[in-house]
């Protein structure tokens, strides 16, 4: 986190004259991973403790920004700058955070009510809270789009990597459009993962142009059919799951499928 530069909800605080700044000449605080905390506990006539558990604390940093103006010259911290500012910075859901020495790594939270600005002759610095939703920072969003209209029955394989070096599994989201001839019906889609145990993934009963939407780690299922009034009925109750570094893919069924990928990170 070493850029003046920074991207805050799709903006560029260049494009707002907002620059961060760093009040002392020590080391620079680089977010890594949030802290964890062991929960232990040693049994009567034992000697050693045993895990009973980990507690993780969310990534948590402070920012100090200036505003400067086009010739980097700073600017006052006039009433509708405040305004501008805030109505930027400052919202009550969670939004992508990052340098713009590191694009690759993103953080999802909030600036927090912990804001002072500090000011002589009105212009001056401010410094805020920025709180994530989670312990590790997070892979930018990677969509692996394939087109198996002409699948036969040997089926294709594919190729998808776990790239997080976090998790040893991760749950990708995946959409799956079913491409079958007209008058096909009752349609069965088979995803089989030959680098975790063959684990199989499927849905029966279903539909020509049938979008199904899997998000496998929140276990939503949704279905651009109508009728299909429980998509939960089709599947198999095999989440997918991809372990770390490349998964081997065996793709059964004639669709157009997307595997979405945001992985957590340490770096």
């Amino acid at each position: 986190m070493q850029s003046e530069y920074f991207i805050f909800n799709g903006i560029n605080s260049e494009d707002m004259g907002l620059y961060i700044i760093r009040m002392d000449t020590g080391f620079i605080t680089n977010p890594f991973i949030g802290s964890k905390s062991l929960n232990q506990a040693v049994r009567p006539g034992r000697v050693k403790a045993s895990r009973e558990g980990l507690t993780r604390e969310v990534i948590e940093f402070d920012l100090q920004m200036v505003l400067l103006d086009d010739y980097g010259k700073l600017k006052e911290w006039t009433p509708e700058e405040r305004m501008r500012i805030a109505r930027w910075l400052f919202q009550d859901e969670y939004a992508a955070f990052q340098t713009e020495d590191d694009l690759g790594k993103i953080y999802y939270g909030m600036f927090t009510n912990e804001q002072n600005l500090f000011t002589m002759n009105n212009t001056g610095y401010l410094e805020l809270h920025f709180v994530t939703n989670s312990h590790t920072a997070w892979s930018p969003v990677i969509d692996h789009a394939f087109d198996f209209w002409n699948n036969d029955a040997g089926g294709r394989i594919i190729t998808i990597e776990n790239l997080s070096n976090i998790s040893k599994n991760y749950e990708p989201k995946i959409e799956i459009e079913m491409k079958h001839e007209v008058g096909e019906s009752n349609l069965e889609f088979k995803l089989i993962n030959l680098s975790n145990d063959n684990k199989e993934f499927i849905f029966t009963g279903l539909r020509r142009d049938e979008i199904i939407s899997v998000d496998n780690e929140n276990r939503i299922i949704l279905s651009s059919y109508s009728a299909h009034i429980n998509p939960y009925g089709s599947f198999n109750k095999n989440w997918l799951e991809l372990v770390y570094g490349e998964n081997q893919l065996q793709i059964f069924g004639k669709c157009a499928i997307n595997i979405q990928c945001q992985f957590p990170i340490m770096r």
